[in-house]
């Protein structure tokens, strides 16, 4: 399964569509010799570190993979306070990633390659688990129904299983030919799939909006930049419509907004970007804007991050050049926190609202180490950062965050259960 790198999404050019108070950088003059915030506990892996991606629950209680060797990894779940609730071991190959989710009572998680298993919360049990064909690109959970993308590279073939939570019956099983990749998001009655296709010599982007037993309504595809180029996830939101991004060039990146009965273009905006790294697209339902995030045109070690007004497709403000470390995340009241660092800095955690303005800086201890080592991170119902770090532990830090409301955000899978960071 591929990482879910990922991002997400009236032609322009952005800083000339901005006042300049509109474009604001991540600068201060704060005294870079002390730290903000207080560890609160750490957890140190078994052996050889996390992978991956964590999930929190409603009693925000955590749960992660630590790698016990090549081939295994114990699934875990730890308390609030650090202390580890149950651990379970599983396949779970160093070489692929995996994504963990939860819904209700129980968790879900892709892992070995091609492998969906749903566990108990309380205790760790296995409920069920299936081999599938190919490999697992992405899943999405929507109304108790579990939808799965995979792909086979090799044979550019691709399918779409669909499961009940609590059955490893398959119910839907569709096969797609022609297909390098793909990705699925789902919200109500309709199933979005984003696909690579092969048309002739042509490669092409495809967005294909179903209905819940998988009959296509409707598509629209582009030329690819090249084979290479995948697809990313489309967004849902509140307002029916869907969201989608596909490279323009090597040096823009096409975001389309649709309606989704129908399948009416909203509007289309070109942002010049260096999309080698097109890494995060958020939509916020009670201000109605997107948040994306690029390589800056001048630096793939930096990123541009623009907010977007879903109704006109415009870019209401530019946040230049953050070093993010594609760690970008939400918390409360409609806020948003990226992470920047310099060499001869420490880490810091600047927190936006959705005008761009900065809230919050916050300098994270030298001993949590640079953006490189951010895996995952949530914030939980206390305000603390739980974070992935270095050493091969987690720690929790006092921040004093917002903790974000379930409908306050959609994320790029249109999943937006525990995904208060990507």
């Amino acid at each position: 399964m591929k990482r879910l790198t990922i991002l997400l999404f009236a032609t322009l050019l952005v800083f000339a569509a901005c006042k300049k108070s509109d474009v604001t950088s991540p600068t201060d003059n704060n005294d870079d010799s002390q730290t903000d915030e207080l560890v609160k506990w750490e957890f140190k892996s078994d052996d050889k570190g996390f992978k991956d991606y964590m999930a929190l629950d409603n009693s925000d209680n955590m749960y992660f993979l630590d790698l016990i060797s090549s081939s295994e990894s114990k699934l875990k779940s730890v308390n609030k306070n650090g202390k580890l609730l149950w651990s379970v071991t599983i396949n779970s190959s160093y070489s692929y990633d995996s994504q963990i989710s939860i819904y209700n009572d129980k968790l879900i998680l892709a892992h070995d390659k091609k492998t969906i298993s749903v566990y108990n919360l309380s205790d760790g049990a296995l409920l069920w688990t299936n081999q599938l064909a190919y490999e697992i690109y992405n899943f999405s959970v929507n109304a108790g129904i579990i939808y799965v993308a995979t792909a086979s590279f090799s044979y550019s073939k691709s399918k779409l299983y669909s499961f009940n939570v609590n059955s490893s019956s398959v119910i839907l099983e569709i096969l797609y030919d022609k297909t390098d990749y793909m990705y699925v998001s789902s919200k109500g009655a309709n199933i979005c799939l984003t696909k690579q296709i092969l048309e002739g010599a042509d490669a092409k982007i495809s967005i294909c909006l179903c209905d819940d037993n998988g009959v296509e309504l409707w598509n629209a595809k582009f030329l690819a930049s090249d084979y290479s180029e995948e697809p990313t996830m489309a967004i849902f939101d509140d307002e029916g419509n869907v969201y989608f991004e596909e490279s323009a060039n090597d040096n823009s990146t096409n975001i389309h907004s649709y309606k989704v009965a129908g399948g009416a273009l909203n509007w289309e905006n070109q942002l010049t970007t260096d999309d080698s790294n097109r890494s995060l697209m958020l939509y916020s339902q009670s201000q109605s804007k997107i948040i994306v995030a690029y390589n800056s045109i001048t630096s793939t070690q930096l990123d541009d991050i623009k907010i977007i007004d879903i109704a006109s497709g415009n870019v209401d403000a530019v946040i230049a050049e953050v070093n993010s470390g594609n760690r970008t995340f939400l918390t409360g009241s409609n806020t948003f926190i990226v992470f920047n660092q310099t060499s001869s800095s420490l880490p810091k955690m600047y927190e936006y609202d959705l005008s761009g303005s900065i809230i919050k800086t916050t300098k994270i201890n030298q001993v949590i180490g640079n953006t490189s080592h951010y895996k995952d991170a949530k914030i939980n119902s206390a305000g603390d950062l739980l974070i992935f770090g270095k050493g091969m532990k987690v720690y929790c830090l006092d921040t004093k965050f917002t903790s974000p409301k379930v409908n306050d955000w959609h994320s790029v899978n249109g999943n937006n259960q525990n995904m208060n960071s990507l």
